[in-house]
């Protein structure tokens, strides 16, 4: 087992963003990262629909040809074919 610490690059809602080098780089060393090993990342969401990973990291990495599948909380697996993201808001 190997631990990946991307620290805020791929986690906080406010600090993701896609468009600079560092998120690019991070998605990248991910994708190959899952090419040799079964990544796993944690979310304390149940629906993948109220995830902000979901919401910031199924587009670029499903261009980088990576299988994204939502564990659910009765243990289930969902495979992810929705590319529609959703905006959150306050409230």
């Amino acid at each position: 087992m190997a631990y990946l610490w991307f620290s805020t690059e791929l986690s906080d809602r406010s600090d993701g963003n896609p468009a600079s080098p560092i998120f690019r780089n991070r998605i990248h060393k991910l994708a190959t990262f899952s090419g040799r090993n079964r990544v796993v990342m944690m979310c304390a969401e149940e629906n993948p629909l109220h995830c902000h990973r979901k919401n910031l990291l199924t587009k670029p990495l499903s261009a980088e040809r990576v299988e994204i599948v939502h564990i659910r909380g009765r243990g289930s697996l969902d495979e992810d074919r929705n590319t529609q993201f959703l905006l959150f808001e306050d409230g």
